[in-house]
């Protein structure tokens, strides 16, 4: 019955996996200085494959963490809230164990208290608010350099076919 059976390629699309000692040199680089537990916990999320738009909106009500009898806890994503465009609905993502762990240390041990009024946000700057979208690319740039003066990179996801097209289409430049 198996012998006809083809194991299905690998897809070509979205980006490769981490080796082992890539993601050793990526913690490395993020694991000192101020804000290391929410360093931490940002990778730890955008290694679950979020955009990071979806990581910098993510609400704290929204992070589902799991409870002293569970194992397992839940990003939970309301994608009509701006984070992916014409999908609507809300689903809701594995969380895997390094990040539940992250985050939990990010929430016990660093994160300040919020000051804003809108919904809380998962991650906050060090004065309690809301990450603008300038401040939380600045925040990568200072990640991707520790990372890179390690001798690591860290990629973010590439960007769908139809935004790509889109871009190309405006000059490379964003709508």
């Amino acid at each position: 019955v198996l012998r006809d059976v083809k194991q299905p390629r690998p897809s070509d699309k979205g980006m490769p996996g981490y080796w082992d000692a890539e993601l050793r040199t990526i913690v490395r680089a993020v694991n000192y200085g101020p804000n290391r537990y929410r360093n931490l916990a940002i990778i730890a999320v955008e290694l679950h494959g979020f955009r990071s738009k979806e990581v910098r909106l993510m609400i704290l009500r929204n992070v589902a963490m799991p409870g002293h009898d569970e194992l397992q806890g839940h990003f939970v994503i309301e994608t009509e809230a701006g984070t992916k465009r014409g999908s609507g609905g809300v689903r809701a993502v594995p969380m895997e164990r390094y990040a539940r762990d992250a985050i939990r240390n990010y929430l016990q041990l660093e994160r300040p208290q919020f000051s804003g009024v809108a919904d809380e946000p998962l991650f906050l700057t060090e004065a309690g608010r809301a990450f603008a979208a300038s401040g939380w690319q600045g925040m990568a740039r200072r990640l991707k350099r520790r990372i890179a003066a390690e001798g690591g990179r860290f990629k973010q996801p590439r960007p769908r076919p139809a935004r790509a097209a889109a871009r190309g289409a405006s000059g490379g430049r964003g709508p």
